[in-house]
């Protein structure tokens, strides 16, 4: 009867953790306030993982001014190697009148009543700017087949945006929308 228990133990774990992937997005999805997020031109290529666009948000390059840290007594955010040391960071978004969500600020500790997104600090460009990761929620979009030439061009031309679920932080993308063309003014 005992070696019959070890072997159910053994045998559900796989199981169990292959079901419980899924849960965190579906959270996300079910609970999430839904944002509206532009994005820049990126050029993705992948031939073995299907179609999908990989997208790059303009919400994760943030200017250092914007973050709520007061380094060695001046103001003007954190240098590079604090900002490491903090696990989080809590972005607060606040929406545009074009229904364009940007960051409004960012601190170590989540914003009450608006919705955030939570990443990490991934590195400093040019001194005056962050780059920030928000995880896997937001790094690519997967599509049906065949469909993904015409959303990689508007993509390379900053023709898209993104509509996102946001929850406690997490972000999962629902779907994308292309902006049309805006007339030529010859």
């Amino acid at each position: 009867m005992r070696g019959l228990r070890r072997y159910l133990v053994v045998a559900l774990l796989p199981l169990c953790v292959l079901l419980a992937a899924p849960v965190r997005p579906t959270l996300i999805l079910m609970f999430g306030e839904e944002v509206r997020l532009a994005t820049v031109p990126l050029d993705p290529r992948d031939l073995f993982r299907g179609d999908y666009v990989a997208l790059r948000f303009a919400v994760e390059e943030i200017p250092l001014a914007s973050f709520d840290v007061v380094s060695g007594g001046e103001t003007g955010g954190p240098e590079p190697a604090e900002m490491k040391l903090a696990k989080d960071w809590y972005v607060s978004l606040k929406r545009d009148a074009s229904g364009i969500f940007s960051p409004e600020g960012v601190g170590t500790s989540p914003p009450v009543g608006r919705p955030y997104l939570r990443g990490a600090f991934r590195a400093a460009s040019g001194g005056s700017v962050a780059r920030l990761d928000f995880g896997p929620g937001l790094e690519r979009f997967y599509l049906r087949e065949n469909t993904g030439r015409v959303l990689e061009d508007a993509a390379r031309k900053g023709r898209i945006e993104a509509i996102v679920k946001v929850w406690r932080g997490m972000p999962v993308i629902v779907s994308l929308d292309v902006k049309p063309k805006e007339p030529s003014t010859n």
